[in-house]
């Protein structure tokens, strides 16, 4: 990577990171009484220690709060624990020789604890403990979520969800009976490689015993005309969905929601649509013409610009592949590629496309010519 695109990258980075730190803030204020300020101030110190490498910390701090005064600025990039931050904290604002009103503030807090920071910090962290926000550090949060899903996905491939099955399958067959239904989905495959934060799986139930497609395809084909393919990462599937276009004959519109991450180079982007496009015209003659919509997860989560623990940074997903998806499409009329971006507070103003992933997207194809 270029120096300059380094660069772009931090910028990106820093950006995306003050835009959420304001939110978080905001949100926490809102619905959180904290009349001496001190559970905004922990709540602060904590996002920074969980949401952003030390290396960053200071200049992310800059951005967010640029008339910062150094010694606060120290408190929030040093590796302490709460006690000892809120200590640090009121220490701070009682030595002003302003009388600030942040300084009255707390001088009523230890007021009413005789003078003792120690029982004014005890309070502070009693309701803090209250709120039960960032109990566990990020990664054993993650893993005590994963465990849970695991369990529960055992559960349901036990006896008891077997038998529930059991008296499902036992039900009449109905599926050839009339009506139609405007669209049916299918999961080939729920695995995937990324971690996304937005994302509610963090364990996914694996698919051991993959079965012929062909007798699901046939009932399919009696009942929509829409056919959509999801998952999981399906970018090691596509075989099936090659499959389906050439062989449900009735179903004239397929399509998939992949997250892009094949589309490294333009070539092996312009591969995967020419594939796309053969088994479009596998299709015979007699039957109704058909397309294709490739539908690719375009938003803040799976282009997250991630750092790592020394500051490197990465793209989870490259904008730049994206940007591959958009110029390989043009030459495939049948192939209609659609963008599927995640809400946010930018998309009721005209800055969704001047600022953030639309403007790092634009950079992109510009670079491309």
């Amino acid at each position: 990577m270029s120096q300059s695109n380094k660069e772009s990258l931090l910028e990106d980075y820093l950006a995306w990171q003050q835009r959420r730190l304001k939110e978080a803030l905001i949100n926490f204020k809102n619905s959180n009484q904290d009349p001496f300020g001190l559970l905004y101030d922990l709540y602060l110190y904590n996002w920074l220690q969980r949401e952003v490498v030390p290396v960053h910390k200071k200049t992310l701090i800059a951005r967010v709060f640029p008339k910062i005064d150094g010694e606060l600025a120290g408190l929030l990039t040093t590796s302490w624990d709460n006690r000892k931050y809120l200590q640090g904290i009121i220490a701070y604002w009682l030595i002003q020789k302003q009388n600030l009103p942040r300084k009255e503030s707390l001088e009523k807090l230890l007021a009413s604890h005789n003078g003792q920071v120690s029982l004014a910090v005890a309070e502070i962290l009693a309701n803090w403990q209250k709120l039960a926000i960032f109990v566990l550090p990020k990664q054993e949060a993650i893993s005590q979520i994963k465990a849970l899903q695991k369990k529960r996905g055992s559960e349901v491939a036990g006896e008891l969800d077997k038998k529930r099955v059991a008296l499902v399958d036992g039900l009449p067959e109905k599926f050839n009976q009339s009506g139609s239904l405007s669209k049916i989905g299918v999961i080939p495959h729920m695995g995937c490689a990324q971690e996304c934060r937005h994302c509610m799986f963090v364990w996914r139930q694996p698919i051991r015993d993959r079965v012929d497609p062909v007798q699901l395809f046939d009932k399919i084909n009696l009942k929509t005309e829409s056919v959509l393919f999801t998952g999981g990462d399906l970018d090691k599937h596509m075989g099936e969905f090659y499959q389906a276009i050439s062989y449900m004959e009735d179903v004239n519109v397929f399509a998939i929601l992949l997250n892009g991450a094949f589309a490294t180079t333009l070539k092996e982007t312009q591969e995967r649509f020419l594939a796309i496009s053969e088994a479009l015209q596998k299709r015979v003659s007699t039957i109704p013409r058909a397309k294709v919509v490739l539908q690719i997860s375009f938003d803040e989560y799976h282009q997250e610009i991630i750092s790592d623990e020394k500051g490197e940074l990465r793209e989870r997903i490259p904008v730049a592949n994206i940007a591959n998806l958009i110029m390989a499409s043009l030459n495939y009329h049948d192939i209609q590629l659609v963008l599927l971006h995640k809400q946010n507070r930018l998309n009721f103003s005209d800055n969704l496309i001047k600022v953030g992933l639309f403007a790092r997207l634009n950079r992109t194809l510009t670079e491309m010519g």
